[in-house]
């Protein structure tokens, strides 16, 4: 298990930590720095403009006694020292907080365009005087020219740069606690998505079937986690589709392989009859030698049997191949049946086709076509003189009946087995039809039966379709 410090939340949580504790003091440390600053700055522009007021009541004052009410209401409502000079420069008017005391920090200057000049001196004495802001403004009353001289208190800022110094460590320790709870909430919105992602992509690698990641949110990380979800998705469904193509694959070559054994199984037994047949006449061994052209016959018979045994296998190697189609079934049939036509009418035989036209069938068609043209086939040879043949197709099932003499038991067990005729074959039998049909619905995967019909009077091949 990685440590601790190497992983993604205690990374988070650290540099989060760290920038909230950084941004906390450093606003302190800006306080503490521009507070005098800022205060000045608030204190001039303030009296500014109160004094910008005084002047212009000043300015409009109607007497003498008038514009000395209203410097003693500004003194005493702005705690400023007020000195009015006459044009002479004699003291016209003054009011401290000293009673007559004037106390002057600096010399001012008219300037030519009337503005005041401000002049401020701090005592960095230690002494503990305040600092002061001194101003000028020339004026006019009743037609003469005065001077309003005012000088300001600034408050001293040195009790509140204490307060401030002496609240730090706890400023410092409200904000460590302060920055680590928020680290661990930020971090945890951001790890935990990520721990999500992390156990569920473990659970996509095991190709669990419910493995989805929770989208709750609509930023980036919940983008990412649906670009994820659906990226399985597919993923999985092609997995899905190459296992059923492999699945489908290894059926088809083990059928195929399991189709040639059989029928390696089942050449067999001409070739050994014909070999024993040649043996006897070669060797001079009675009967065969004494009857050649008999047994030449039988051995060629069982030589054109294998022939044709090889033949059909051989026809059937194409189809393995042959993708699924669709079509109707019904057309299909039809198609099948017409070249025995000809042989059911010769023999005066009934048939009836009775499957509807919307029925259709998916599947190798090659293959199907083949397996029902030898139950056709099979139908058509073995059917009595004015038989009937009947195809019809319920409930998902093909039959295919026909009138003749049930098999017995013992013949069902032989009649799928090569080179077997029945006891009423034809000229056009070979042995071979029910052992195709047999392989090739094996190869398709197709239930089928073999059996007499209910009421006794023929035989009856089903096919169950899906």
């Amino acid at each position: 298990m990685k440590r601790i410090k190497n992983s993604f939340f205690a990374k988070t949580f650290t540099i989060s930590l760290l920038m909230l504790f950084i941004i906390t003091m450093t606003a302190y440390l800006l306080l503490y720095l521009l507070l005098p600053v800022f205060y000045r700055r608030f204190k001039i522009s303030e009296y500014e403009e109160k004094a910008a007021g005084v002047i212009r009541s000043l300015s409009q004052a109607d007497s003498d006694g008038s514009d000395i009410e209203i410097l003693t209401d500004f003194a005493q409502r702005d705690a400023a020292d007020v000195t009015v000079y006459n044009a002479d420069g004699s003291i016209y008017f003054r009011i401290t907080e000293k009673l007559g005391v004037s106390i002057l920090h600096g010399n001012s200057q008219q300037q030519p365009d009337g503005k005041s000049v401000f002049q401020m001196e701090i005592d960095e004495s230690g002494s503990g005087n305040a600092a002061r802001m001194e101003s000028e403004y020339p004026y006019s009353a009743n037609g003469i020219d005065r001077t309003l001289v005012l000088d300001i208190p600034l408050q001293p800022l040195d009790e509140a740069k204490s307060v401030i110094i002496n609240i730090y460590p706890f400023a410092g320790l409200l904000c460590i606690v302060f920055s680590f709870l928020l680290a661990i909430l930020f971090s945890r919105n951001v790890v935990d998505p990520i721990r999500h992602i992390q156990h569920t992509v473990r659970e996509m690698a095991q190709l669990s079937p419910d493995a989805q990641i929770p989208v709750r949110t609509g930023d980036e990380i919940a983008q990412m986690s649906r670009d994820i979800n659906s990226m399985y998705e597919e993923l999985r469904s092609t997995i899905i589709d190459l296992e059923a193509k492999i699945k489908a694959y290894t059926s088809s070559e083990n059928q195929k392989i399991a189709f040639l054994r059989n029928v390696s199984h089942e050449l067999k037994t001409p070739l050994a009859s014909a070999n024993a047949l040649i043996e006897g006449i070669v060797y001079g061994i009675s009967p065969y030698c004494d009857d050649k052209e008999k047994y030449l016959n039988e051995c060629r018979d069982f030589l054109q049997k294998a022939i044709t045994l090889t033949k059909e296998s051989l026809s059937l190697s194409p189809v393995y191949k042959e993708s699924p189609q669709t079509t109707a079934l019904k057309s299909l049939v039809e198609t099948e049946f017409r070249p025995y036509k000809v042989i059911l009418k010769s023999r005066q035989i009934r048939y009836c086709v009775d499957i509807p036209p919307q029925v259709t069938i998916t599947t190798s068609l090659n293959l199907f076509s083949k397996a029902i043209s030898n139950v056709l086939s099979n139908a058509a040879n073995y059917t009595d003189n004015g038989g009937t043949v009947r195809i019809r197709y319920r409930m998902n099932r093909l039959c295919i009946e026909n009138t003749c003499t049930p098999l017995s038991p013992e013949e069902l067990k032989r009649v799928m087995k090569p080179m077997h005729s029945g006891q009423n074959s034809t000229q056009y039998s070979n042995g071979l039809g029910l052992f195709i049909v047999e392989q090739s619905l094996g190869l398709m995967q197709i239930p089928f039966s073999f059996a007499p019909m209910e009421d006794g009077s023929g035989m009856c091949f089903s096919f169950t379709l899906k």
